[in-house]
């Protein structure tokens, strides 16, 4: 059985993530005890999970490998042990859960919720990342495990005490009771069974809508959730909902304040604007479409203003770059070459914000009301501005920029009221 098991992180995350842990040296955390002897039986227990024999002493080495040695052994705090953790997370479904025999396999996911609950529970005692680690391991905990290629293809379906739990986690980790390190990794969770929505149970389904929206709707988070954290779990509670594909029940309101949200870095916005041009979210005639509308034209005003900024700070900077030892200037769109010492135009993190952008104006200009037309002629100019940018042979960055410029003034007016002065023109590559 193959089964994917990707997790869609950013360095970003993961650093600012590591500042909300305490030291290792703070605190003397709780390990289980580890039988290091059994650590040589590791390939005979990987195959017995695939091929287990009705011998019970070979069933007893196999159940104690787990217990007293693979499981203990993620509790270890060690800088070494520490470091293992995704490892041991990883090979624990790819060698033993994901391949095992039907008949061993749901014995294995109860030996892994057991053992994450114990440490869950325990959460004051053990090492903040064994915690962690334990609540990822139960967001991907089935009671049916996906089978992927193959005449006998089926869906995952999420194991529901697990749900039920990473729910709760997500509840508890808002108010603070729980580290921002469990509510993110509870979100991790929970954005894979959004993702196997239709496989819940209806208590799982209305557990999992209301934790995931239950996150953008928060205002106050706890002081030390930065704000490069608040952004990731954010986009990650919004892309599970985009994944159930539900616009009522406040999913849609919810997304469009965080579009419209100034604490979210404008990356963001306009990640969460282009899940409403996914294929699983209906987005529906009326208000609340009208008003997402209006939330994404604020977003290409602000994106514009940005792109347009950017890109005169390249047309000053790039007459004047010294050429050689003078300092490295850098921005999110452009930066000197240390050893060349020219200036170049991040094309790439361009054309990703303005994909984002046409996106969400393509999705939302058929229910946008009397901004439709308006839309429509935005995501058209956004797709004119795409194509320039991705044509690095027949075009000079300073063609780019230029194009931006151009691009900008059209947004801003389209931006403005009907019957608004027009801005003058400026004229095409």
């Amino acid at each position: 059985m193959m089964q994917s098991f990707s997790m869609r992180w950013t360095c970003l995350f993961l650093v600012a993530l590591a500042g909300l842990c305490p030291h290792p040296a703070a605190a003397q955390y709780k390990q289980d005890p580890v039988d290091q002897k059994l650590n040589r039986q590791r390939q005979i227990a990987i195959r017995y999970a695939k091929s287990p024999s009705g011998d019970p002493a070979e069933r007893k080495n196999f159940d104690d490998y787990l217990t007293r040695y693979y499981f203990p052994a993620m509790t270890r705090t060690d800088e070494t042990s520490l470091g293992e953790l995704g490892d041991l997370r990883f090979d624990l479904f790819s060698q033993f859960i994901w391949p095992a025999d039907a008949s061993l396999q749901s014995d294995l996911t109860a030996k892994a919720y057991a053992y994450s609950m114990n440490v869950i529970k325990g959460f004051r005692e053990y090492h903040p990342a064994v915690v962690y680690n334990a609540v990822l391991i139960l967001g991907g905990l089935d009671k049916t495990y996906a089978i992927e290629k193959g005449a006998n293809q089926r869906p995952a379906v999420p194991l529901p005490e697990a749900n039920a739990r990473l729910a709760q986690i997500v509840g508890l980790g808002l108010k603070g009771t729980f580290s921002p390190s469990m509510l993110a990794g509870a979100l991790v969770g929970l954005e894979r069974h959004s993702r196997a929505f239709a496989g819940l149970d209806r208590d799982g389904k209305r557990q999992t809508f209301a934790a995931l929206l239950a996150v953008l709707k928060q205002e106050d988070f706890p002081p030390e959730v930065n704000r490069e954290v608040r952004g990731w779990l954010r986009m990650r509670a919004a892309e599970g909902l985009a994944n159930i594909g539900v616009a009522g029940g406040g999913a849609l309101e919810a997304m469009t304040a965080m579009i419209a949200n100034d604490d979210l870095h404008l990356d963001n916005r306009s990640r969460i604007a282009a899940l409403l041009g996914q294929e699983s979210f209906k987005l529906p005639e009326g208000a609340a479409s009208l008003a997402a509308a209006e939330a994404v034209v604020a977003l290409a005003s602000d994106v514009a203003k940005y792109e347009r900024d950017e890109a005169n700070e390249f047309e000053d900077l790039q007459a004047g770059v010294v050429r050689s030892g003078g300092p490295v200037i850098s921005s999110s769109r452009f930066e000197v070459d240390p050893l060349e010492g020219f200036l170049t135009y991040n094309r790439g993190a361009l054309i990703a914000q303005l994909m984002h952008l046409k996106d969400s104006l393509t999705a939302l200009a058929p229910v946008a009301g009397p901004r439709s037309e308006a839309l429509t002629q935005m995501a058209a100019a956004t797709d004119k501005l795409i194509n320039v940018a991705k044509d690095p042979r027949g075009t000079q960055d300073l063609d780019v920029t230029l194009e931006i410029d151009r691009w900008a003034a059209e947004i801003r007016q389209l931006a403005k009221p009907a019957g608004a002065e027009p801005e003058e023109a400026i004229a095409p590559l």
